[in-house]
């Protein structure tokens, strides 16, 4: 994959002093502190533009990584590492991948094995730096991919699992739910405001839905309906004391009811209209003198993304005021504003998308071209800003040929900086919001009124709270475990561990290990794919000794099913089904056993036991040397050979590896070599039908 960059053009449009200062206004102390937070919190984004968005086992599903800045939407300068995992619906790893990230960017690949599980998957990428503020801001996207052949080796239970999971799917679908939000967070008893709401089913898809809004005596205040993405908003005066219930009919047409938030007795309301140049807010406040959050102004602070603070205080006349904020104030994104006390305590918040519309403009062409005696297809592509003036840059492209049926694009990277980083749990296909050719400003708005700032409260902000740092960045590797003496099932005290490194970084490592056998070696930098093989001596009696990875746990490897998920396709065995060891396993998975134990795979054609002073210098001479029926071709008896696409199946210690990696192993580091042949080599499946 060509190596490409990104170039986002970001404006702060306000500065504030350094932080550490005191502000001379509530409004510049509370900017003052936003902006220590944000530049200690550091918030990172990723998006991840993957080759396609759906494949077919033995497919390379390439990818190119943007790390970016979470203000500023600029490339991440620092230098680390990012975790990619690729994860079935069964929440089983099947690939994970750590690159190192170098002015925001990266690439990568997963090679789909050619048994890969049929079904749905999710890509999963984050940094070190990103574990320290949930999963809930990690990336992900979502995809499927089809291996019809996987029905011969499916196991039975994950057929089985598969009918429940496709069950649980349509029940999902067949499951509506709406739910209201006040605008500026609660309605206020003798105050008109808005109320947003969402329908949707158990996937997050918007459904269609009517309504109406009736009193405890049945009598209708307000009716609504959905508009093409399932949001909608209506109007209400909530009276006092009363309570109010939704009458909702989906698309089955049979009303179900569900209960608003109960209205304040006194409080304060919150609007927000945008004009074409700027921002009306208006706050209506029924607090009594007597409350304590009573008071004769407001403080209205906003800000986008941590950055860009500003702020007005609104003097209440009978409790309302009316404020205007620039639109050029503002950079485009989600604005979070939020109305204060004079002592800033939070009273009402409201989410506010800004769009300038100044996103990069590409506009395609394409030509033929005729070389000899063949004929290209040659696509151009002129990038301009949104004033039409040319930008150059790099970009990442991906050309793909589509089918009928092929799954439509749920996001790009526009939609996942402005929107689904910010707002974690957000449905849909959120890049239509953005699009200029969809009407769909009010839908949008009716989204920013039904989500809440996700990325700090500001009571901690204003107290000076800092968020808790267990993962600093990193931008190296470590390789731990522990050696252990099989006989005696304990650590191997001040003994030799070797880890040999091929690739574009060769290299051979030494250490010891601890008085407990453990063993680390730390500070590696890789800039490219490398095989690692660990390796010690033999123990006095001959046997080599037990190597146990310190490997670490995963979490968050969970499916959620959504908009995005497919039914699985294999529910059932196939007609040439055949038991084989492995399927649907993680290539991460293991078994822990004794190295001198027989294998798991039953009994072998030919056992081959290797001398510590051998004097082969790779698995190659062992094998032609001293496996019986095999030649200095690798092929086996039978038109199947190791140079076809047929090969033999490799593998080390239960776990399937390369034919090259394969033969250049050191003998003196390995027991026993075992060759499966045959009828043998049918508990290996189609995998094992070249032996």
């Amino acid at each position: 994959m060509i190596r490409t960059a990104m170039i986002i053009i970001s404006v702060v449009l306000c500065h504030l002093p350094v932080s550490g200062q005191q502000g001379s206004s509530p409004i510049e102390d509370a900017g003052l502190k936003l902006q220590e937070f944000t530049s200690f919190a550091a918030p990172q984004k990723i998006y991840i533009h993957q080759n396609k968005n759906h494949y077919g086992a033995g497919d390379i599903l390439w990818f190119s990584v943007y790390l970016m800045d979470g203000s500023l939407h600029v490339p991440d300068t620092v230098k680390t590492n990012v975790y990619v995992d690729l994860i079935s619906s069964s929440g089983t790893l099947m690939g994970t991948r750590i690159l190192l990230a170098e002015n925001g960017f990266a690439e990568g690949d997963f090679n789909l094995a050619r048994n890969i599980p049929d079904g749905n998957y999710r890509i999963r990428a984050y940094t070190d730096w990103m574990k320290n503020f949930g999963e809930e801001f990690y990336y992900s996207s979502y995809f499927y991919i089809r291996n019809s052949s996987y029905a011969d080796i499916v196991p039975r239970a994950e057929a089985r699992a598969n009918r429940r999971f496709n069950r649980n799917l349509d029940n999902l679908g067949e499951t509506g739910s709406i739910v209201f939000f006040p605008e500026g967070g609660r309605m206020v008893e003798g105050v008109q405001g808005r109320v947003a709401f969402r329908a949707f089913d158990g996937l997050g898809n918007g459904l269609d839905a009517t309504g109406e809004v009736i009193d405890e005596s049945s009598g209708v205040v307000a009716t609504f309906n959905t508009d093409q993405m399932g949001t909608g908003r209506f109007e209400i005066t909530p009276a006092a004391g009363s309570r109010y219930t939704a009458r909702v009919s989906f698309g089955d047409g049979r009303p179900q009811e569900f209960g608003l938030p109960e209205p304040l007795a006194e409080g304060i309301a919150l609007r927000v209209d945008q004009g074409d140049d700027y921002l009306r807010v208006s706050v209506n406040s029924t607090y009594s003198e007597s409350s304590p959050s009573y008071s004769e102004e407001v403080v209205l602070v906003a800000h986008v993304r941590g950055s860009a603070v500003t702020g007005q205080v609104a003097a209440l006349q009978d409790g309302i005021a009316a404020v205007n904020f620039p639109l050029e104030s503002f950079k485009t994104g989600v604005a979070h504003i939020t109305a204060f006390t004079p002592g800033m305590v939070p009273l009402a918040e409201r989410l506010v998308f800004i769009n300038h519309d100044d996103a990069l403009v590409f506009y395609p062409e394409m030509g033929r071209q005729e070389v000899g005696d063949r004929e290209y297809y040659v696509l151009g592509i002129d990038v301009t800003d949104k004033d039409g003036n040319p930008v150059e840059g790099s970009f990442s492209l991906s050309v793909v040929h589509t089918e009928a049926g092929m799954p439509e694009m749920n996001r790009n990277i526009l939609s996942e900086l402005l929107m689904n980083s910010d707002l974690p749990g957000l449905k849909g296909a959120t890049y239509n919001y953005l699009d200029p050719g969809r009407d769909l400003v009010e839908s949008l708005d009716n989204i920013m009124m039904t989500y809440g700032w996700r990325r700090f409260m500001w009571e901690d902000v204003l107290a000076g709270n800092m968020p808790d740092i267990e993962h600093e960045p990193s931008s190296s590797l470590a390789v731990s475990g522990r050696a252990i003496d099989p006989s005696q099932n304990r650590g191997l005290p001040n003994f030799p561990v070797q880890l040999e490194v091929s690739g574009k970084d060769n290299g051979v490592f030494e250490t010891k290990t601890d008085n407990q056998g453990r063993f680390i070696f730390g500070d590696l930098v890789f800039h490219d794919d490398v095989r690692v093989i660990l390796s010690t001596d033999r123990l006095v009696s001959n046997r080599p000794p037990r190597l146990e990875l310190a490997t670490g746990r995963l979490y968050g490897l969970d499916y959620f099913a959504n908009e995005f998920t497919l039914p699985q396709n294999i529910t059932s065995r196939g007609a040439d089904w055949e038991r084989t060891a492995g399927a649907g396993r993680s290539p991460y998975s293991h078994t822990e056993r004794d190295a001198s134990s027989p294998q798991q795979y039953g009994v072998p054609d030919q056992t081959v036991y290797i001398q510590r002073d051998s004097k082969q210098p790779n698995m190659y001479d062992i094998l032609v040397t001293r496996v019986r029926g095999l030649n200095h071709n690798l092929q086996f008896r039978g038109p199947t050979s190791a140079f076809f696409s047929n090969r033999p199946l490799f593998m080390v210690d239960g776990t399937e590896v390369s034919q090259d990696h394969f033969l250049n192993l050191d003998p003196r580091y390995i027991e026993r070599l075992e060759v499966f042949s045959g009828p043998r080599a049918s508990v290996f499946g189609v995998r094992g039908a070249a032996g």
